[in-house]
């Protein structure tokens, strides 16, 4: 699980958002963990999907609640949906 997620953060850097989205997904399956759930939900703001990337931000707040990256990372997700249309 961790070298899917090392990946997914690699494949993000490298801007192939589509393949980062497949390793963190399988890094989930395998053992789901609040690094792969945070970087589910850049990817999802990354794709306009606010919603999504609340899911997932709320998915690495239970995991570990005191995961920085996803309190910081949960004020801009709030951000996004307050300027999207309701779907």
């Amino acid at each position: 699980a961790g070298a899917h997620a090392g990946l997914a953060h690699v494949l993000e850097g490298f801007q192939n958002l589509s393949a980062a989205r497949s390793e963190a997904l399988m890094s989930v399956k395998l053992k789901p963990s609040s690094d792969a759930y945070v970087l589910l939900a850049r990817l999802d703001l990354a794709e306009n999907d606010p919603a999504a990337a609340e899911l997932n931000v709320n998915h690495a707040l239970q995991l570990e609640p005191g995961n920085a990256a996803a309190a910081a990372l949960k004020h801009d997700i709030a951000a996004a949906l307050a300027k999207s249309p309701p779907r």
